[in-house]
């Protein structure tokens, strides 16, 4: 049975959260696989909003290249986005740079409902690994692994704040901090073992 563990971003009008008014804007989904060593991008989705005009302001659309209009013409609503996820993924074993943000405030939340199996936060492990737990930043953090070969191809090495991008990034994280530090993998080890006994 393959190691893979599935690395999500998502991009948002809001660092609020769903519950108090917040839009998922954009899905992004990477694969990590430890058997490889490699990253892989899964899937990617700007998800369709009605935006009002605050929300066409919000830092998302002010600092990347997605668009009000990518956003308002996508043919992709929450309903169908939430529903991909389900039947993609509802048995794979997840992850984020950040699983605060991105699912208890938002996809585990109306509309999505997207409650996968979990593996630790990449964010948490790292920061209490490399940094004395005090929050490295996803930029900070893809610099001090990925930075002598920038294995995501990302320009300059920065970040795009674009979802699957991030995603990929974050996965890139995840898989040189397993292979360079033996209690980060042996807790993404027991996660695969608890999501393999959870399936049987």
């Amino acid at each position: 049975m393959n190691r893979d563990i599935f690395v999500l971003d998502i991009e948002t009008t809001s660092l609020l959260g769903s519950v108090l008014g917040g839009k998922v804007l954009e899905i992004g989904i990477a694969r990590v696989s430890l058997d490889t060593g490699k990253v892989y991008p899964e899937y990617s989705q700007i998800v369709s909003q009605d935006l009002t005009n605050d929300e066409k302001a919000c830092w998302c659309f002010q600092n990347t290249d997605l668009t009000p209009q990518d956003v308002e013409s996508s043919p992709v609503g929450p309903a169908k986005a939430a529903m991909d996820l389900y039947l993609r993924y509802r048995d794979c074993l997840f992850t984020s740079y950040n699983v605060t943000f991105d699912f208890y405030k938002y996809l585990n939340n109306e509309p999505y409902n997207f409650r996968p199996f979990m593996a630790p936060d990449i964010m948490q492990l790292v920061s209490d690994d490399y940094n004395s737990g005090l929050y490295l930043k996803a930029q900070e953090a893809y610099t001090m692994f990925c930075g002598h070969d920038n294995p995501a191809g990302l320009p300059d090495g920065k970040e795009r704040h674009r979802a699957l991008d991030d995603a990929i990034a974050e996965g890139w994280i995840l898989l040189r901090a397993y292979q360079d530090d033996d209690n980060i993998a042996i807790q993404y080890d027991d996660a695969i073992d608890n999501w393999r006994g959870n399936r049987d």
